[in-house]
């Protein structure tokens, strides 16, 4: 759904936004307003799933068929508002206290690899820091967010300035799924079903799980995101535990 800065931003909305403060909003610019709204969210919603496939840049593939694939993998560059939700997730969790040194522990596990649809409703999208003249100026208060990211507001959904599409994760994808015998064709939710884990061979020094040894195993996301994991140009660098 678009949040209120893409709302405002709409040509319909500001029509009554930007009225003078002593000009009442009369019945026929509610009424249309009302009867306009189911179609701005439409085109909404299909504008941010034609950029998102835009950026991937897979002509072949149609925006339904191509987003929801295991190979399709983004990562936010918002950082200047990143760390914060990472921080506040962090807390909810409880794995950092107000005591702890927030910024530099949520900042050292920033920008986490997202599959569809988590990249659609990452909340970095739609969040900016405020710039120190609007700050001063005190302007755009009602799009404020403070209670969740200090010194940041809402800002219409953009994909170019705050996600990036991560070719070295989507290639780590296809090494596992070679490894599982899969097409590269397979969907998030597919194998998210199937539940498959993995070990690292550089890891355990080229040793396969055997029974004799420990070895760190790993779900199919998480050895997606673990840096260096796998080698993105050797599939011989994973193996498969089913």
């Amino acid at each position: 759904m678009p949040g209120p800065a893409d709302v405002l931003k709409w040509l319909v909305a500001q029509g009554i936004t930007d009225k003078p403060g002593d000009e009442k909003v009369t019945e026929g610019e509610m009424a249309r307003l009302k009867t306009s709204l189911p179609e701005f969210i439409k085109n909404f919603r299909y504008s941010i799933l034609f950029n998102l496939w835009i950026v991937v840049d897979i002509p072949y593939l149609s925006i339904g068929d191509y987003l929801p694939l295991a190979t399709v993998v983004f990562r936010c560059k918002n950082d200047s508002v990143h760390w914060m939700y990472q921080r506040n997730w962090l807390q909810e969790e409880g794995i950092l206290s107000q005591n702890q040194a927030l910024y530099e522990a949520a900042n050292e596990i920033r920008e986490p690899c997202m599959w569809y649809p988590e990249f659609i409703f990452h909340p970095c999208c739609t969040i900016v820091r405020r710039p120190w003249e609007e700050e001063i100026a005190q302007e755009h208060l009602h799009l404020g967010v403070e209670n969740e990211f200090s010194d940041c507001r809402r800002d219409p959904w953009d994909v170019y300035e705050r996600l990036e599409f991560d070719d070295k994760a989507s290639k780590t994808v296809k090494n596992l799924l070679d490894a599982c015998g899969l097409n590269h064709q397979t969907k998030v939710v597919e194998l998210d079903e199937l539940d498959y884990r993995f070990v690292c061979l550089k890891c355990s020094f080229g040793q396969k799980c055997d029974g004799e040894r420990k070895v760190r195993v790993w779900s199919w996301r998480d050895a997606v995101r673990i840096p260096s994991l796998f080698s993105a140009e050797n599939t011989s660098d994973t193996t498969l535990i089913q």
